[in-house]
This record gives structure tokens, C-alpha cells and sequence, in this order.
């Protein structure tokens, strides 16, 4: 599940930013354009629409961030500190600014602003009249949460773990567990007052009907605006011009965190599985300057590039890798605490040796029958409501479980190839090395 969430989420993570462009730049064009009644202004975010624009972009930042982690580790951690800052700040104050709005007031904004495009019943009739169907507010929606916090929890973890256990920060007992309480705390503020909000003051149907369009039927969206959150939470704000800057470029600020990290994260993940001779060894190579990945973060910046073309120019078939996305990370996490209710059983002699584990294992025991109840839950949710209004897709489901295959079909082939070498792999997940 680890190797499919590495893959998967090189995939997604570009159209993360890629939504932070046209959603987060786009939204700041609009509503400033808008606020000075500029048009000229206003026609920015049409152009940040363009998909090839949109890829230009995002495919410089790719690289650049390739280059920055290759060149300096501490570089890429003070950034990813500075942009999540920033991102949970704006995450903050757009939920609460959404909190002292309300619906009406939202419908009467949009109304005054796009009604000539389409009105906010508009929007709505226009969905369903062309094939979506609305699924109100349940447990699919708290799952699609669940679902992205899970994903924030993975990259934290991972991140805090992937670097402590390369040997890259010595302070892995601290940095864990505050990167555990950090990313369950601000997840969940962040996560759950904007998005409670946003349902409740623009209204689950209408968000949802209006990213139908935006992104199964582009060619009904005649808003000169993208469908997005960005711009919603700043609608309900009354356009206030300061906040119409602060909003959307904060959040920006938190997607272009987030490619920092799934650098490190996935990079140092390959870097290990190519160690553990599960990948070939050129994955290993690091740079001898700068004692990097090189190899592997080039590597991911090409599954970066790939990612980007799907968000680009196959709007529709996001939801091919959102959907995979959410559920492994889910998956993963539920496996993992299963595992560590079975440790003692099926790994006794590596139990024995554990002492931390021993040593709290009340504890342990305890918070991983929460753990696994909740993403095992949450997992659930997310699957069978895959997408917004939509049915499971089997295309969807052959895709998820292509990638979960591949870590066994792999393993087991790396397993013939060096046995036929002399050298038995299964060794490196049965023997703890004393150090």
C-alpha cells in the first residue's frame, strides 16, 4: 500500500497545484477585477483556465522544486514550514469568515455578480438536467473528509519519518508525534470549519452541481470564473478586497507546500525500496555534493509531469487518481494499525526486541484499535461514494486495484531476480539491524 500511495500520489499531487492556479490566482483576478471593475483584470483568470497555460506554469514549478530539493534539503523544510503557515492561516480565516455569512446572502452575491452566465438555481438545474445526480449530505461526504485528512496525516508522517529514518533529521522521537498532533489538530479545524461552512453557506448542491460542470461539461460553464472554493469563500465574504488576496493565495501557499513534500516523502520511500533491492539500484544513487536522491526525485518529477497532463487536459479523469488517492491513503493507514495489533503475533522474535513497544503497550494497543476503526471506516465511505453524485466507477475500481498489485507483483519479481544472485530480499523485512 505504501509503493501504490507513492505512485498515486505523484499523480495527484501536481493537480494540486494546478488547482491552486487556476483556483487560487484565478479567484484573486476575478474578484480584484470585479472589486475595480476592470475587465482587463478580470480576463486573467479566463487565461489561467487555459490548459496550456496551466501546464507551462505548473511544469516550471515542478522543476524548480526538483532542483531546490536536489541542491538543498534545508531549503525545501523551510519552505514547506513557511507555505504551511501560510495555508493553515488562510484556511482559518476563510472558515470563519464563512461562519458570519449565510446562504441567502451567498445566492444574492453570485446572483449580482454571474446571474447573466448563470444563476445560482441555474447552476443546479443545468447539473442534473445533464446527468448529475445529487446525493445529499452523508456519510460519503464526511468519508471524502476523512479521506483528506488521512492524505494531510500521510504526508505528514511520512514526511517526519521518511527524513528521520534517512538519517536527515536526528530528532525523530519529537518530530513524529508533533507532526502526528499537528496534522490531526490543523487538519481538522482547517478541514472541517471550511468545509462545514462552505456546505452550509454556499450550499452542498451547489457546490457540487457547479464542479459537475466545471469539470464534466466544461462547455456549460459559461462563468468567467473557475468553480472553486477559493472563490465561494470569497463571495461570502462580500468581496472584501484584502481578504480576496489573503484567501486564495494562502491556499495557494499550502499547495505548493505540499509538492515539497511528497518530494521528500516519495523520493526518500524509493530511495529505501531500492536499498531493500525491492526497486532497481539506480534508485539508490545520491547526489555526493549534496547527499540527495537525485535520481529518484528526477524520477517523480516525470510521475509529476504525467499527473499534470491528467489535470490539464483530462479534467474528467481526476477522479481516477482522487478516488485511489484517498482510499489507499485510508487503506494504508487502517493496515498499519492492524499490523500493530498483530505484531506480537505474527513478528514475535522482532516483538521481543521492540522495548518502546513493550514498554507502552497498553497504550499502543489502545490507539491502534482507534486508528484502524477510523480509516477503516472512513475507507469504506470513501469507496462506495466515489465521486461527486456518481456511481462507482469500474474503471476507477480496475485502476486502485492495478496499484495495489503492483507492490506484490514487484516484490515477488525482485525477490527472483536476486535469488538467482545469491542474495535472499525477504531477509531485510525478517532481521532488525542492531544500529
Amino acid at each position: 500500500t505504501i509503493f501504490a500511495l507513492q505512485v498515486i500520489g505523484a499523480l495527484v499531487t501536481p493537480g494540486f497545484i494546478d488547482w491552486g492556479i487556476y483556483g487560487g490566482l484565478g479567484t484573486v483576478f476575478t474578484c480584484l477585477g470585479i472589486s475595480l471593475n476592470n475587465p482587463a483584470i478580470s480576463s486573467i483568470s479566463t487565461t489561467l483556465q487555459d490548459p496550456n497555460v496551466r501546464f507551462l506554469i505548473v511544469s516550471i514549478l515542478i522543476w524548480v522544486f526538483a532542483i531546490v530539493n536536489i541542491k538543498s534539503l534545508k531549503l525545501s523544510l523551510k519552505w514547506i514550514s513557511v507555505m504551511a503557515i501560510l495555508g493553515t492561516i488562510a484556511g482559518l480565516v476563510s472558515g470563519f469568515t464563512l461562519l458570519f455569512s449565510s446562504n441567502q446572502y451567498f445566492i444574492t452575491q453570485w446572483n449580482n455578480l454571474f446571474g447573466s452566465y448563470l444563476t445560482y438555481d441555474q447552476v443546479i438545474n443545468t447539473a442534473i438536467s445533464n446527468g448529475y445526480e445529487y446525493i445529499p449530505i452523508g456519510l460519503g461526504t464526511f468519508g471524502t473528509l476523512f479521506g483528506l485528512i488521512a492524505c494531510t496525516y500521510e504526508m505528514n508522517i511520512g514526511y517526519a519519518a521518511s527524513i528521520s529514518f534517512a538519517g536527515e533529521i536526528k530528532s525523530a522521537r519529537r518530530s513524529i508525534p508533533i507532526a502526528t498532533l499537528a496534522c490531526v489538530a490543523l487538519g481538522a479545524v482547517v478541514l472541517f470549519i471550511m468545509c462545514w461552512a462552505q456546505q452550509n453557506v454556499v450550499g452542498q448542491k451547489f457546490i457540487y452541481s457547479s464542479m459537475y460542470l466545471f469539470y464534466s461539461k466544461p462547455e456549460l460553464w459559461t462563468v468567467p470564473a473557475p468553480a472553486d472554493p477559493f472563490l465561494y469563500a470569497v463571495i461570502a465574504t462580500g468581496l472584501n478586497p484584502i481578504l480576496a488576496v489573503i484567501i486564495p493565495l494562502g491556499l495557494l501557499s499550502g499547495c505548493l507546500g505540499l509538492v515539497a513534500v511528497s518530494y521528500i516523502v516519495s523520493s526518500r520511500y524509493w530511495l529505501a525500496f531500492s536499498f531493500d533491492r525491492f526497486l532497481p539500484t539506480f534508485f539508490s544513487k545520491v547526489d555526493k555534493k549534496h547527499h540527495t536522491p537525485w535520481v529518484s526525485i528526477l524520477f517523480f518529477g516525470i510521475i509529476y509531469e504525467i499527473g499534470l497532463a491528467f489535470s490539464c487536459y483530462y479534467a474528467a479523469g481526476v477522479v481516477y487518481i482522487g478516488l485511489p488517492y484517498r482510499s489507499i491513503s485510508l487503506l494504508n493507514n487502517a493496515l498499519i494499525a492492524a499490523a500493530v495489533l498483530l505484531f506480537p503475533v505474527i513478528a514475535k522474535s522482532l516483538y521481543e526486541h521492540a522495548d518502546v513497544v513493550k514498554r507502552h503497550k497498553v497504550l499502543t494497543l489502545l490507539s491502534a484499535v482507534i486508528t484502524f476503526a477510523f480509516f477503516a471506516f472512513a475507507a469504506i465511505n470513501v469507496v462506495i461514494h466515489p465521486e461527486y453524485g456518481g456511481p462507482p466507477n469500474i474503471g476507477v475500481w480496475i485502476f486502485m486495484i492495478i496499484l495495489l498489485l503492483l507492490g506484490p507483483i514487484i516484490w515477488l519479481l525482485s525477490k527472483i531476480y536476486w535469488s538467482r544472485r545469491g542474495l535472499d530480499t525477504s531477509l531485510v523485512y525478517k532481521e532488525v539491524p542492531p544500529e
